[in-house]
């Protein structure tokens, strides 16, 4: 069971096997998780999926998971948020740390200065004659 074409993780699956020459013939694609779910623990069948779509399930014991080896598949991951407003600044750095883009905070520092006020006599050589 795989989920249909539209999905990318069907997407990394077809270009896993298209390297490896083989070609992927799912008895059944299914796109709904809850109804995979049903499917595998009643029929006679297995899915390609993370261990993170399953988590309650795998750990309950009720289904088993096996890690693939070979081929590698690894899919992007993206750090996703509103268009509508800024990242905060633990974001910005979670952005950085992951290497999204290169980050460096900037700081505003507001401090003010206070100047002693010095007792001036005129000096002979600035003043006119």
């Amino acid at each position: 069971m795989l989920p249909t074409e539209q999905f990318g993780l069907r997407q990394l699956l077809n270009e896993a096997t298209r390297t490896a020459s083989v070609k992927l013939r799912p008895r059944d694609e299914v796109d709904s998780l809850a109804l995979l779910v049903a499917l595998l623990e009643r029929e006679p069948v297995c899915a390609v999926l993370p261990p993170s779509a399953l988590g309650s399930e795998l750990v309950q014991g009720e289904l088993l998971a096996h890690p693939i080896i070979e081929p590698t598949i690894s899919r992007p991951l993206h750090i996703t948020y509103g268009a509508d407003r800024s990242l905060t600044l633990p974001e910005r750095d979670l952005v950085a740390l992951t290497g999204g883009v290169e980050w460096q905070r900037e700081v505003e520092i507001e401090f003010s200065v206070t100047l002693p006020r010095w007792k001036t006599k005129p000096v002979s050589w600035l003043t006119s004659t």
